[in-house]
């Protein structure tokens, strides 16, 4: 598994004021001052949220992690199909949802299951955790993409949740002593779970599922309440230790173990820590909840505003005194799609492009792809797409949207790709090398200008539409300017592509062209997106990038569909070391 996968997101700079060729060397002096900014605008921002929170007017979101040690563990029980009925009544299933099959693994067949997941947590509930899931579909989900569903939790420290409320600790043991793994669970009624295996020497590695990964945008509860959960790499693009399931020792009396299989389909161990953002209750006012009572529907909003609103009021105070990392909603509007219109950088220019751009310390360029299989909506691969699927380029990559959230307005973002030469990990990541927005913007790189008036100022220009399947761009600031009209495929003939995960794991961390770098935690609106292959057709470049590509884009690719994020910016302000 690689272990905390990295990227590069967005980095806005005033290329008149700051130039190209300037130092991006931090002091410690400047690290203050963006610590200072940080907590006083951020803060303000987690502030207000919280107050919206509070007032039921937006979804609270808090991070949630697993450590490396121990790891996070999965029991994989098959459940039989004839057990598939008794199973669903069993639960108690809600209205509207129904048991579904799963693939877990790339190599592995779609069965019914009863997963038990057994680890260490921090953050929104820390503690010893074990949980029972089996995985549903919601009856309205014209893809019936399987979700997690939990059907009992236990934990080492008190808990809360939209079952059981206020839940007491239970016993939950999880120990590795001397390359010997050892659980043990209580569940009700005086039933319990516990299991032991030795690690192996030389494990054999199995690679989680497209279709698991996505069953966390939605994690279910039993009263049909479920969270919205968002990831990184250390969970999108996971390979993990398989344990022959003969060598595991399981006494299970639980109410699960007369559905399921008595031997483990796959036992699968993590590699590292996994990182999550969560919303919790997501659902709770979205209408669909009709099989609740409308009192304790209404409890539950209570207590959803109470409880997580004054938890995230909490922590904006702590983001006001730097002491806790703030965490934002950030999306892509749908009335234009998001345009990634990259260029190739030949050998030719590449010394040009690493002298006018000096990386921080620890970086150098790399390449990317940013598509996988290449297939049509109806019959044959698209040549061009299906070539350049295959072919990791040096390139500049302009990338066109509607944000909201956390950051507003459309932008443009000019970005590049690197890769740490610091730490083991050759993973590509996003550099922006500058950005233009049609609304005010900020950003660590422009606040430094002048700290006292740190915000950004939109662009004198910014036009993007869609008119006739035509996407016209006008964009100019400060002497620069770039214009196109790219026509779109309509959807009946459209050439798609799936993304590939070294393009999707470089948007986990957003370094900004100083070093700085905001987190980035997404859901399976990209690591699942399907990306629509637009021909190529020569643009009007007159930005200060134009010298070191090629002038017609080597690949245009569309995303119409919302994307989604969380973001904690600024993220490495308190370990990034600064010169004195």
């Amino acid at each position: 598994m690689k272990k905390i996968l990295v990227s590069v997101f967005l980095s806005l700079f005033l290329f008149n004021t700051l130039g190209l060729g300037q130092s991006q060397a931090l002091t410690q002096e400047k690290i203050q001052t963006l610590m200072g900014l940080k907590a006083s605008v951020y803060g303000g921002l987690a502030y207000e949220q919280a107050q919206l929170s509070k007032a039921g007017k937006a979804d609270p979101s808090m991070l949630f992690g697993v450590t490396a040690t121990p790891p996070f563990l999965y029991f994989n029980f098959i459940v039989p199909d004839e057990k598939a009925k008794a199973l669903s009544r069993e639960i108690g299933m809600p209205h509207g949802l129904s048991l579904s099959k799963i693939q877990l693994t790339n190599d592995g067949d779609s069965h019914y299951y009863i997963t038990v997941n057994i680890y260490l947590a921090t953050g929104l509930a820390a503690g010893y955790r074990a949980e029972w899931s089996t995985y549903i579909t919601q009856d309205n989900d014209p893809d019936s993409i399987p979700r997690f569903m939990v059907v009992e939790a236990r934990s080492s420290s008190p808990t809360y949740s939209s079952v059981d409320f206020e839940a007491p600790p239970t016993r939950v043991d999880y120990t590795i002593k001397k390359n010997i793994v050892k659980t043990f669970v209580d569940s009700d009624k005086e039933t319990t779970f516990s299991a032991s295996f030795t690690l192996p020497e030389d494990p054999f590695m199995e690679t989680i599922s497209r279709e698991w990964v996505e069953s966390n945008d939605k994690i279910f509860w039993t009263s049909g309440v479920n969270d919205k959960a968002y990831y990184d790499a250390t969970l999108a693009n996971s390979d993990m230790i398989s344990i022959y399931n003969g060598d595991v020792t399981i006494k299970d009396t639980t109410r699960w173990s007369k559905y399921v299989d008595p031997t483990p389909d796959t036992v699968l161990l993590s590699t590292g820590p996994v990182d999550l953002v969560v919303s919790p209750w997501h659902n709770v006012k979205d209408g669909n909840l009709t099989h609740i009572d409308p009192d304790l529907l209404q409890i539950l909003n209570s207590n959803k505003r109470k409880r997580f609103g004054g938890l995230a009021s909490l922590l904006a105070g702590k983001v006001k005194k730097g002491v806790h990392e703030p965490v934002f909603e950030f999306y892509t509007q749908t009335d234009v799609p998001s345009l990634y219109i990259n260029f190739r950088v030949p050998k030719s220019r590449r010394a040009a492009l690493a002298k006018a751009i000096p990386l921080p310390p620890g970086f150098e360029f790399a390449k990317v792809r940013f598509i996988e299989n290449t297939t049509r909506y109806g019959n044959n691969l698209h040549p061009l797409g299906h070539l350049r699927s295959k072919r990791p380029e040096y390139m500049i990559s302009l990338n066109i949207y509607h944000a909201a959230g956390v950051s507003t307005g459309y932008r443009a973002e000019w970005a590049t790709f690197v890769k740490r030469t610091d730490i083991d990990d050759d993973t590509p990541r996003y550099m922006i090398l500058e950005a233009l927005s049609s609304t005010q913007s900020f950003d660590p790189v422009t606040a430094l200008i002048d700290p006292e008036n740190p915000m950004r100022p939109p662009a004198s220009t910014f036009k993007y539409n869609v008119i006739d399947n035509i996407a016209n761009i006008s964009i100019m600031d400060s002497g620069s300017s770039f214009k196109a009209a790219i026509p779109l495929p309509g959807s009946s003939t459209a050439f798609k592509a799936k993304s590939a995960l070294n393009w999707v794991e470089a948007k986990d961390y957003t370094y900004w062209k100083n070093g700085i770098c905001d987190r980035y935690f997404c859901n399976a609106t990209l690591g699942n997106a399907d990306l629509t292959i637009v021909t190529p057709v020569p643009v009007v470049d007159k930005t200060q990038w134009s010298q070191f590509v090629d002038p017609v884009p080597f690949q245009i690719l569309s995303i119409p569909e919302k994307l989604e994020f969380m973001i904690l910016p600024w993220n490495n302000l308190n370990e990034l070391k600064g010169s004195k």
